[in-house]
């Protein structure tokens, strides 16, 4: 695949590259970089970046003590050569600006970018290129190169399956015993000197992933863009499967699937002293269901609830307004479920209303809200009453808490709005082929209330 460039737009780029080629200068060997920050000169810290080999070029550079970048450099005969100071932030909003391009966002990182502008600073430094070749066409015969199709998978923490199924983009899947075992025979033919360390290794792979269930897609882009793409998918598609599961409906319990190393469940460490020397102990602070056994039944089950539905809603290129505002309050909604302390479950439940329901800031928050919501969430008006009442009871309890640091926990508030709140936004999913905006929705929901 090939990135095509508006012509103005390739003569803005290869103007501003032609600048900064004249800007590179030698690295002065006294000079340290000076992030602006509010500490004093003995608590700055400054972090130089080991050379290193990306992509066959040497880079050399530095950050500052918050982790920003601050230089870089490519090695030469006459020592490390490249940008600082302005003239690095200068390019860095100039490589940001052509990633952020639509030509450009889906195909190639930013560091990427960044990489192929340093190549074609170095090469046209050293003579290695001709001097007509522009960077815009360096940038596309580079990324031609780089652009391929890339499986990507994602093992997933604390989530069973029973068979492979697709959500959004990506499907969740396992890896069998003969995948790793035809893993393994491949590996050692390539490398049959190291048999012994490589069975050693895949060991120790079988025992972390065999069985376990990733969330996978094929992506044709520049590989780290690939990796980026396929851990927001996951992300999205855990979001829907979050709000789908069971931990929705039970406040009590907290949600721990997710992407492997971004979920931990909580564990004590423990040094228990009766004389000199402890008993060291190591337990789970967890004694609930951690899994998420997800058989066939449960996914047609959900599919028959708007799993589907929203399988489809994320899977989309471009979302509507209120398509965005119903994934921004479900995506809001599966914080509550992951969330561990109770204040934390209450208060991203309330937002996920506030975001789906709430016109502006200036309206009444918990009239209009209760009002929306009694009308998505319920039938008949007793039961209409009763939802209006949970709101106003649970932004009491929001209250006692941000306001006067009350840490009162009622479960059983929390589980009605946990069930009305989800009742409403799962409303509003099937509603979206309709209402395109929220304010088409809030008229609505208005006209059918005033109505009677």
């Amino acid at each position: 695949m090939t990135i095509k460039l508006p012509a103005e737009a390739e003569e803005y780029f290869d103007k501003k590259a032609s600048e900064l080629l004249l800007l590179l200068y030698p690295k002065l060997k006294d000079e340290t970089p000076k992030p602006k920050s509010m500490m004093s000169d003995d608590q700055k810290v400054t972090i130089k970046l080991d050379e290193r080999e990306i992509g066959g070029f040497n880079l050399l550079g530095t950050m500052n003590g918050f982790g920003n970048q601050t230089s870089r450099y490519f090695q030469s005969d006459k020592g490390p050569i490249g940008l600082a100071g302005e003239n690095y932030l200068g390019f860095a909003k100039l490589f940001d600006q052509l990633a952020s391009r639509s030509e450009l966002r889906k195909l190639l990182s930013k560091e990427c970018v960044e990489d192929i502008f340093f190549e074609w600073f170095e090469k046209r430094y050293k003579g290695k290129l001709d001097n007509s070749l522009s960077f815009t066409r360096y940038l596309k015969d580079r990324s031609t190169e780089k652009i391929k199709h890339y499986k990507i998978s994602i093992p997933i923490s604390f989530l069973a399956i029973e068979e492979p199924f697709q959500l959004g983009r990506v499907t969740f899947e396992y890896f069998k015993k003969d995948f790793f075992d035809e893993f393994e025979q491949a590996t050692c033919k390539k490398n049959p000197n190291n048999e012994a360390t490589i069975k050693e290794s895949m060991q120790n792979i079988r025992k972390r992933f065999q069985g376990v269930v990733f969330s996978t897609m094929t992506i044709e882009a520049e590989k780290d863009r690939c990796i980026e793409i396929a851990k927001q998918e996951t992300e999205k598609a855990l979001v829907v499967l979050r709000f789908f599961s069971p931990w929705a409906f039970f406040p009590e319990n907290t949600a721990y699937f997710g992407r492997m190393g971004w979920t931990n469940v909580p564990i004590d460490y423990i040094f228990v002293f009766e004389d000199r020397f402890p008993n060291i102990t190591e337990a789970v602070d967890e004694y609930k269901e951690l899994r998420f056994p997800l058989n066939v039944k449960d996914v047609a089950m959900f599919k028959s609830l708007g799993l589907e539905r929203a399988s489809n809603l994320i899977a989309k290129d471009k979302l509507t307004e209120l398509e965005d505002l119903l994934f921004n309050s479900m995506f809001l909604f599966s914080r509550s479920v992951v969330a561990p302390d109770f204040q934390d479950k209450l208060v991203y439940c309330l937002v996920a209303v506030e975001t789906l329901l709430l016109k502006n800031e200036t309206e009444p928050i918990q009239s209009s809200v209760g009002l929306r919501l009694a009308f998505l969430a319920a039938q008949s008006v007793d039961k209409r009453r009763k939802v209006m009442k949970l709101i106003r009871d649970a932004y009491k309890l929001r209250s006692s808490y941000i306001h006067h640091g009350s840490v009162h926990e009622d479960l059983e508030t929390l589980r009605s709005l946990r069930i009305v709140t989800w009742e409403s936004i799962r409303n509003v999913l099937f509603m979206t082929d309709k209402y395109s905006t929220q304010k088409d929705l809030l008229d609505f929901i208005e006209e059918k209330c005033l109505s009677g």
